[in-house]
């Protein structure tokens, strides 16, 4: 019985759960406080447990306070806003007006009709095929033709355009948790983005760099958590947001990192990008996105790595709590099986 408001626990506070509601000595659920937002979505909605809620509120205010830990450890966070541009959304590459004329100056083609594309795509999703950080683009972008030259001409126009959104990274939009592998895919070369893979779009001086710090960020249990927290869960073991939701996502401030830590980040993708993770769902048994996590945590954001080794560690405990979650698992009971 809860003696006044202040013994409820809130989500500001440390990783420690909600406050138990019990009936009697069975205990029926948790209360937890926290205000409700002034727009966007309502995060605690759909989720067991509050200590995953509390860790992540954390983690987007800049701190890593993971559970069984007491004290929080900085990072720099920002929104994906400030530090990169998303794509386009798929209806300006290959839609039509309702008139059936053309919007999009493409039509895509999967799989792509020549070899070596003129205008490579990651277009859709193939769960089995998304294993490995790095993608092959599974598509080919075919400039429309039109036999009235000004027509032609504003769709080679738009057609330029689309291309130079074209990047090697691509973010998820529908995750589905427990199939899925990748929250963020990096191609060999500049790719447009697709219907399931936005491009995302980095300073021109920075790319390079950051374009392997954020895929590596995106698939690491931080980067995983940023993205299932402003995700919509009204799926279980799905999570879907869209190319105007995805500037608000939460994510490591690339600006903070010095030349040494996007070096470090961009030899841990040359040395994973063709490891084959598991879903989110297994995301408690992988062995290869744990050593991800203890590379990210060790050489590029200098966290201890008591924090991250071992299967008793505070985040191997996270993962595990993840896994669990109804929104991740959806119930599935059938799982991927990598092969060796």
């Amino acid at each position: 019985m809860l003696e006044s408001s202040t013994d409820i626990r809130n989500l500001a506070d440390g990783p420690y759960g909600g406050t138990p509601i019990q009936v009697g000595e069975d205990e029926i659920g948790q209360l937890i406080e926290y205000a409700l937002p002034e727009n966007g979505p309502w995060q605690l909605a759909g989720i067991q447990d509050f200590v995953i809620a509390q860790t992540t509120h954390h983690l987007t205010q800049g701190q890593v306070w993971l559970p069984r830990t007491t004290t929080p450890m900085q990072i720099p966070m920002t929104l994906l806003k400030k530090v990169a541009a998303i794509g386009p959304v798929h209806r300006l590459i290959n839609g039509k007006k309702r008139t059936g004329e053309p919007l999009g100056p493409f039509d895509i083609k999967k799989p792509a009709v020549n070899p070596v594309p003129t205008y490579p795509s990651l277009w859709a999703h193939d769960a089995p095929k998304e294993r490995c950080m790095e993608l092959a683009p599974d598509s080919e972008a075919i400039v429309r033709r039109s036999d009235d030259p000004s027509v032609q001409e504003k769709i080679d126009e738009k057609a330029a355009k689309i291309w130079a959104t074209a990047t090697r990274t691509h973010v998820v939009t529908d995750f589905q948790y427990n199939s899925q592998s990748l929250c963020v895919s990096s191609t060999p070369g500049p790719t447009i983005g697709g219907r399931a893979w936005p491009s995302v779009i980095f300073p021109e001086a920075q790319r390079e760099l950051w374009e392997d710090t954020y895929t590596v960020w995106s698939n690491s249990t931080l980067g995983v958590l940023c993205f299932w927290w402003q995700a919509n869960r009204q799926q279980g073991g799905r999570g879907v947001t869209t190319v105007t939701a995805l500037p608000a996502l939460p994510t490591l401030d690339l600006r903070a990192l010095s030349a040494e830590q996007l070096a470090a980040a961009s030899r841990i993708f040359e040395d994973h990008k063709h490891l084959p993770m598991l879903p989110i769902n297994q995301i408690d048994e992988d062995e290869n996105r744990a050593e991800l996590d203890r590379r990210l945590f060790t050489e590029v954001l200098g966290l201890t790595a008591e924090l991250c080794t071992g299967e008793d560690s505070p985040l191997a405990l996270l993962r595990k709590k993840l896994a669990a979650e109804p929104s991740i698992h959806g119930g599935k009971k059938s799982k991927v099986r990598l092969s060796v």
